[in-house]
């Protein structure tokens, strides 16, 4: 049961981040900081990614990887491994979990 824990917190911390983006976007909008167009334009061609409420947009070309754990009790009991996070990896390598 360690890994609903593990994968909770991880939950938590994305929900944390993504929040936390929102309201500095908002502010950034209120005092007239909002992305140029300039920006609009770096950012146009980036995926979005979308995966049971998960979302957020990379730069194409780079990969999203599962991070899978399995138990010895689910080996035991020929069940597949869970998802418990993500990893990017860029044009340039070097997987980076994602947290």
């Amino acid at each position: 049961m360690l890994w609903k824990s593990y994968l909770a917190s991880i939950l938590v911390a994305v929900t944390f981040v993504a929040g936390v983006a929102d309201r500095r976007a908002a502010a950034q909008a209120r005092e007239g900081k909002a992305p140029t167009a300039a920006d609009r334009r770096e950012t146009a061609g980036w995926e979005r990614y979308d995966d049971a409420g998960t979302v957020f947009r990379l730069p194409p070309g780079w990969k999203v990887e599962p991070i899978l754990w399995q138990s010895a009790a689910q080996e035991a009991a020929v069940e597949g491994p869970d998802e418990i996070g993500l990893t990017l990896e860029g044009e340039h390598g070097g997987g980076q979990p994602l947290r």
